[in-house]
């Protein structure tokens, strides 16, 4: 077999679940060769959080608040942003250099440092809730009266492991969702993909989030498949960004046969090349 990083899959059927940075994806699959079915089955869904953030802001002002925990690069986007509307962009970022910032992974880092904050820690790879957790641990979360000590922007959901952590460790914590995860409102391209998947026609299927694995299950249960997918997906390839995703994978009845050391994407296209590539001539 051809263990090239640019190894030709030429052919191979791909499913995809994303929707933030589809094209991305697609792209690094369709360059060697593969045909891509994209099927976004989430939607990120913008929250009227003015009064929040303004709350969060004057916290930060005060010094009221010692951490916040920023779990996503789209999330940070979104905060600044919608700072930027209430003429508070400066603020906050001042207020984040003055308070110790932990970014869940390399995007809310970029994100951070493009706004020019910089007192951050980054948590260890591959970024999920346990290493999140490892590092906060660490820190000397020191509560005040009356006022939130530690702040979580959320991604889509509520992060409950990391809360029910945060609520031994300060005496409250200020919880802001600047976007919450739905299910896509055109569901045709994902019933496809799935009907695709049921008659056989998919070789690979590619999840990048646990988020993924829930939503195309509650799709396929509102079609009334869902046990029928749980049978097919098992005559495909699974490909699973990280121990979260793969876990959520698990506990829905299916064994990802590829989940890449590192969890991105280039490495999960890169070890589905592996696995599928063709020996030259």
């Amino acid at each position: 077999m051809n263990d090239s990083p640019k190894a030709p899959i030429l052919g191979l059927r791909v499913g995809i679940l994303q929707s933030r940075d589809a094209h991305h994806l697609s792209k690094q699959l369709k360059v060697r060769g593969a045909h891509v079915i994209s099927a976004p089955v989430l939607r990120e869904q913008p929250t009227d959080c003015s009064l929040e953030i303004a709350h969060l802001i004057d916290a930060l002002t005060v010094k009221n608040i010692h951490v916040c925990v920023l779990q996503t690069g789209v999330g940070v986007d979104a905060l600044f942003k919608k700072a930027a509307l209430l003429g508070r962009e400066e603020e906050l970022r001042d207020g984040l250099n003055r308070s110790t910032c932990v970014a869940r992974g390399p995007k809310p880092v970029g994100a951070l440092r493009k706004r020019g904050v910089t007192n951050y820690r980054q948590i260890a790879s591959p970024y999920t809730t346990y290493e999140l957790i490892d590092t906060l641990c660490d820190i000397n979360l020191a509560p005040t009266v009356d006022a939130p000590n530690v702040a979580v922007i959320h991604y889509g959901e509520r992060n409950e492991k990391l809360t029910g952590l945060l609520a031994t460790l300060s005496n409250t914590v200020f919880e802001l969702f600047v976007y919450r995860w739905e299910l896509p409102e055109n569901l045709d391209p994902v019933s496809d993909l799935i009907d695709e998947v049921l008659d056989g026609k998919v070789d690979v299927i590619a999840f990048t989030s646990q988020i993924q694995v829930r939503h195309l299950m509650t799709i396929a249960d509102q079609l009334g498949v869902k046990h029928g997918l749980t049978n097919a997906i098992q005559n495909t390839t699974v490909a699973a960004i990280g121990p979260t995703c793969a876990t959520a994978l698990r506990r829905m009845g299916v064994s990802p046969d590829i989940v890449p050391e590192h969890p991105k994407m280039g490495h999960m296209v890169r070890e589905i090349s592996k696995r599928f590539a063709l020996v030259p001539a």
